[in-house]
């Protein structure tokens, strides 16, 4: 806790250098998110986002902390959502936006392949996914590699490829014209393709 205060007033001090919102990775069985209720409480306070991260490799449990001890408005990762139907429902209702991450995701043992990636069932569930990266050292993999990947192993075709990427962009912190521009330039760029 007393280091999540340091790194929120870190955050803060460095909205003028482009900071825009306070995120939380790391263990998440051994750092739940209560434990860091009032870095983020000061940190959204001071007018910054929250976008933890929650539900890979902890349980729902850790998506419900996230969203009631950290405001959070954005998950990364949130996968683990899919063992919990009201969860799901909640996800869908706010339409809380997902960072699926894939591959760390095999990395990590969240799924045993990408064929048993919950990635499937979490769009069905009508929930705001977008696909990503994570740490592409780290991991070994590109934004475009889990694109390729997943358009292979779940059949996707150039609309869910689009859907996906205009996820992103809904989701992004960016004023609404820009948003309504990049959706606009995606929707292009693929038409072309």
């Amino acid at each position: 806790p007393t280091d999540g205060m340091v790194t929120a007033d870190w955050a803060i001090a460095g909205q003028s250098e482009g900071v825009i919102a306070l995120g939380l990775g790391g263990s998440e069985a051994d750092h739940p998110p209560a434990k860091f209720r009032a870095a983020f409480a000061r940190a959204r306070a001071a007018g910054l986002r929250s976008l933890p991260h929650a539900g890979e490799t902890a349980g729902p449990e850790s998506i419900w902390g996230a969203l009631r001890e950290l405001g959070a408005e954005r998950l990364g990762h949130g996968v683990r959502c899919i063992d919990d139907a009201a969860l799901c429902a909640e996800l869908r209702d706010r339409q809380v936006p997902l960072e699926v991450c894939p591959t760390s995701n095999l990395c990590l043992g969240v799924a045993s392949s990408l064929r048993e990636h919950p990635l499937p069932r979490l769009l069905q569930a009508g929930l705001l996914v977008t696909l990503n990266s994570d740490d592409p050292p780290l991991f070994n993999t590109t934004l475009t590699d889990e694109y390729l990947r997943c358009a292979a192993e779940f059949a996707w075709d150039a609309a869910m490829v689009e859907r996906l990427a205009l996820n992103a962009i809904q989701a992004a912190y960016l004023p609404e014209v820009r948003k309504a521009a990049l959706s606009e330039q995606i929707r292009k760029q693929l038409a072309e393709i």
